[in-house]
């Protein structure tokens, strides 16, 4: 396989001490070249979302019987990220609910996801959206710690500890 920059090194030989340093010019700038573009990494916007305040109600086992978790949702980046699914092992299903109000009437209903903006921060919490654990694997008592894993669209996941208060 033949290098990607052929030097005739014969020529630059033949031409005695000055085909050398012009060589040496070559090479040096060739890797000044290289070790420049190697510095110069491309900014790229990501978002940087974090959890603050993760909690739930307590709440009984059993496979009809759900509860639900509350959070903040942080986003210290510049690019937004979408909340798109989370599970537990409390629950045999975790799904983003939203609580509306019609007619004077509160409504709960799942939805796709939930975003979060660039610089900015979304508060899950009662009688808004909450992640709804249906079917609880165990009960949830006051003081009790469990796990939730949050899936965002770009972030991937991120693993956060609720407490029951």
């Amino acid at each position: 396989m033949r290098p990607m920059i052929w030097i005739n090194m014969a020529r630059y030989s033949a031409a005695g001490p000055r085909g050398r340093i012009r060589l040496i010019g070559f090479v040096t700038l060739f890797a000044v070249a290289i070790a420049l573009t190697a510095c110069v990494a491309p900014t790229v916007a990501v978002p940087k979302v974090r959890a603050e305040n993760a909690w739930a109600r307590p709440a009984t086992s059993g496979p009809d019987v759900t509860g639900a978790a509350y959070l903040t949702l942080v986003n210290d980046g510049s690019l937004a990220d979408r909340l798109v699914g989370a599970q537990s092992d409390v629950a045999s299903t975790v799904e983003i609910h939203e609580t509306t109000l019609t007619n004077g009437v509160a409504q709960m209903q799942p939805v796709f996801g939930i975003d979060v903006p660039a610089n900015g921060r979304v508060e899950i919490q009662p009688a808004g959206y909450h992640l709804m654990l249906i079917g609880l694997t165990r009960d949830l008592r006051l003081g009790d710690h469990f796990t939730i894993v949050l899936q965002f669209e770009k972030s991937g996941r991120l693993s956060v500890e609720a407490e029951v208060q």
